[in-house]
């Protein structure tokens, strides 16, 4: 009961956020601004046990770049991939989700979510966002990380 409250309150402040924005007369005219990064992604750090949410225009050499500056390679929990013109910008995406978790935010775009934030997430990305393509490697991360508690088979 408590995972479907959490759900639906993700899933609506996200449909709130969208109402907003689908009146905002400057996000429509600034097309080549907001298609510029078109993947929002969820990396988890195991060295800090954190996960960073942020956006890209490519994925893997993002990927390799957090892998540099963590000084670990990055598991890609989850990412989005978002057409200008059908979805909202990655970039609106990325701030709905800093400012839902601010409370979790520990340095910069990195957080400290839950088991319950990340399936939240999870079921926000499949019912909600519906981008062209969704990675989504939830259940082996929840199983191979022990600190989560949760295990999907």
């Amino acid at each position: 009961m408590e995972l479907q409250k959490g759900i639906e309150s993700l899933q609506n402040a996200y449909d709130a956020h969208l109402d907003k924005l689908r009146t905002n007369k400057f996000w429509q005219l600034q097309p080549e601004k907001n298609s510029q990064k078109n993947i929002c992604y969820i990396v988890y750090d195991r060295r800090s046990k954190l996960y960073k949410i942020g956006i890209t225009n490519d994925l893997i050499t993002r990927w390799r770049g957090i892998g540099s500056s963590t000084g670990t390679m990055p598991r890609v929990v989850l990412a989005v991939m978002l057409e200008y013109g059908y979805d909202e910008p990655a970039n609106e995406l990325e701030s709905f989700l800093h400012k839902y978790f601010k409370s979790k935010r520990q340095s910069g775009e990195w957080f400290e979510l839950s088991a319950f934030d990340i399936i939240c997430l999870r079921r926000l990305f499949w019912a909600k966002v519906e981008g062209e393509s969704i990675i989504d490697n939830i259940p082996k991360h929840l199983t191979i990380n022990p600190t989560l508690q949760i295990s999907f088979h």
